[in-house]
């Protein structure tokens, strides 16, 4: 909304409107390879990447709960071990005192073996807390949150050990393994972007050559304004007095075409008038215009040509 205090202003406020529609065509740089196609690319290339780290973030988890696994169920057989070795340390207190009493061994043998059975029963406790952290861990691992029921329970592992290796031939595991190296993968993502990248960049050192049209229709409506006092027109008495002027030199009378200084009814209205003769293209602009630039990195300095061409027409409906 447009207002003022020109006392030669027909509409008054104004509501102006303008809808514009640009179409630009690269003839040369950015024809093949912009960078909106440049960003396409690394989107996609980005993705694959995100897809690789995520199945690598996949195998470390799977990696560390396989570790964690194996890890409880060595503390649970060496637990074992352990136990059965305080097991023999007491038998063995038990044999040195009958040795003893029968003078085969000295008291000191007995100390020894009591010392022994304390050692072992150490080894027990250590083994015993070894347990609890590789069964903390595997639980922080495999459960979502500390309320799981799981946590007041003991993990007891069920699955035999394997001591056999796999039978692979070795040209089958290297393919394998090439082919399970997400780290050469991302490498190979890194390759592909660096290649995007310099196919962008030496698009960009060719020079830019664009065709542009350029559409616009606009909208106008307002408050008709009569004012008395506005100089539009002309006077009939300064008219009679040139005549009167003309008839003594001899020359003709002048004649002036009155016109209307009503504006046309389909201006006269407010901001819903003006949308209206703007989606009605009453008043529409076309241009073309085919813009020309030069740069060369080299050089120090640049170069521009413009060629425009500009029709423009109104009508009124």
């Amino acid at each position: 909304r447009l207002t003022t205090t020109n006392q030669n202003v027909t509409l008054n406020p104004q509501f102006p409107t303008a809808a514009t529609l640009t179409f630009t065509q690269p003839l040369l740089r950015g024809l093949r390879f912009d960078n909106n196609r440049r960003q396409i690319e690394i989107a996609r290339k980005n993705l694959s990447m995100s897809d690789a780290q995520f199945r690598q973030r996949a195998i470390d988890v799977i990696t560390q709960v396989e570790q964690a696994y194996w890890d409880l169920a060595f503390a649970l057989r060496n637990l074992q071990v352990q136990i059965e070795a305080v097991k023999q340390a007491r038998i063995q207190v038990e044999s040195n005192k009958r040795l003893v009493e029968k003078g085969v061994l000295a008291p000191i043998d007995i100390v020894a073996a009591q010392t022994q059975v304390t050692t072992f029963e150490q080894n027990v406790y250590t083994a015993q807390e070894s347990v609890t952290r590789a069964e903390n861990t595997l639980k922080t691992l495999i459960l979502p949150d500390r309320s799981e029921a799981l946590w007041a329970r003991a993990i007891t592992p069920v699955t035999p050990v394997s001591l056999e290796a796999p039978r692979v031939p070795l040209e089958q595991a290297v393919r394998e393994a090439l082919e399970n190296r997400l780290d050469l993968a991302e490498l190979r993502t890194s390759a592909e972007l660096n290649r995007i990248d310099t196919r962008y960049y030496r698009d960009q050192t060719r020079p830019q050559l664009d065709l542009v049209g350029t559409y616009t229709t606009d909208g106008l409506a307002g408050t008709f304004v009569s004012n008395p006092n506005s100089t539009r027109g002309t006077s009939p008495v300064l008219i009679q007095r040139v005549n009167d002027l003309s008839a003594l030199a001899g020359l003709p009378p002048i004649t002036i075409t009155t016109t209307s200084s009503s504006p046309a009814p389909n201006l006269i209205g407010g901001y819903t008038q003006s949308l209206r003769n703007l989606l009605e293209q009453r008043y529409p602009t076309a241009r073309v215009a085919r813009t020309r630039t030069q740069r060369a990195a080299q050089a120090p300095c640049s170069s521009s040509a413009s060629t425009i061409f500009r029709r423009s027409r109104a009508c009124r409906r």
